[in-house]
């Protein structure tokens, strides 16, 4: 492959096993915008109207439910499955405990406030100790780095700002590499230092329409953008180089994410396909039907959570990658072809 080659889909992608971690769909009925989960897919959480819901991912049980003054729009669960953070339309940032809620005590609950624009997207640093949100909408569009310590939660540093909106944001494992999508059409590359606080920035155009999603490769060397103009962009964080340019989506991208092993990137859009790419050949070797919107895989391979169109979140052990010890039978249709 040649930097920047396009990834035409030759034939129609092998089917996969349909292997569901839960035996019913979360909260059938209400569409969810968000979803996320924990890196070993133990919590999950989904944002619908003005809630936030939290579950147990192994059970099924409904476990919190946050209620907010304008409608969720974002949210995000810690690696650890220790916080939920939440963005709203109305600028607000808030960060819950889900360890004090397992002790029965009162959620614990920061509002942060420094967004000029609604909040779009959240990302946690693998460690926990920060948090990066990005915002926009029909005001100016801001990245800004929250300090997550006992002492302090804060605004201790806006990376960028702009006159579009930027609609994703995605912090590398490794916790030094920060990267952000816009409605400008251009994906920014950001090398952030933690301890000094500051950051470095390349501005990259591959894409033709607003960047709707991005997310980094677990070793940290690559990253993909998802757009409007239905591809997917694989990129060297080394270079900043456009790697492949995946192409099979008949609508907008709007989630990524690559899974345990760093083997698969797995995409949904506006199509209602779920679709599994090969990362060393950018081949497309999976799909799955009726899915929409939002989708997490948990960092260790185990998990697949993604909304449904119907209503509902789905909570699936992920194809091709760590088999679940325990399956059960789901009614659902997953195609595939030789």
């Amino acid at each position: 492959m040649v930097p920047g080659e396009d990834v035409e889909e030759e034939a129609l992608p092998p089917v996969l096993p349909a292997h569901p971690r839960l035996s019913s769909v979360l909260h059938p009925g209400a569409v969810f915008i968000a979803v996320s989960c924990s890196a070993d897919g133990g919590v999950v959480a989904a944002g619908s109207d003005n809630t936030a819901l939290v579950w147990d991912g192994r059970t099924g049980g409904q476990r919190h439910a946050f209620r907010y003054a304008d409608r969720v729009l974002c949210l995000q669960v810690s690696s650890q499955g220790h916080l939920l953070a939440t963005g709203c339309y109305d600028k607000k940032l808030s960060l819950h405990s889900l360890l004090l809620l397992q002790g029965g005590a009162q959620a614990a609950l920061r509002v942060l406030e420094g967004h000029a624009g609604r909040i779009m997207s959240l990302s946690f640093a693998t460690d926990d100790l920060f948090l990066v949100s990005s915002s926009g909408g029909y005001l100016e569009g801001s990245v800004k780095v929250w300090e997550l310590t006992e002492a302090s939660t804060r605004a201790y540093h806006t990376l960028t700002t702009s006159k579009h909106s930027y609609e994703c944001v995605a912090v590398a494992p490794n916790n030094q590499v920060i990267v952000t999508g816009d409605t400008g059409k251009k994906v920014t590359l950001m090398r952030y230092d933690h301890a000094a606080k500051a950051s470095t920035q390349q501005v990259l155009m591959q894409h033709r329409d607003t960047v709707r999603c991005c997310c980094f490769s677990i070793d940290s060397k690559m990253f993909m953008t998802g757009s409007d103009d239905k591809t997917i962009c694989m990129w060297s964080a080394e270079t900043a180089q456009a790697v492949r340019v995946l192409r099979g989506h008949d609508r907008e991208v709007t989630a990524l994410h690559v899974s345990f092993g760093n083997r698969y990137l797995y995409s949904v859009a506006n199509d209602t396909m779920l679709r599994v790419w090969e990362l060393s050949t950018g081949r497309c070797v999976g799909l799955l039907h009726n899915f929409c919107n939002e989708l997490e895989v948990s960092s260790d391979g185990s998990t697949l959570v993604v909304a449904v169109p119907d209503g509902g979140v789905a909570v699936l052990a992920c194809p091709l990658g760590r088999p679940l010890r325990r399956r059960v039978p789901v009614k659902a249709k997953f195609h595939r072809s030789l």
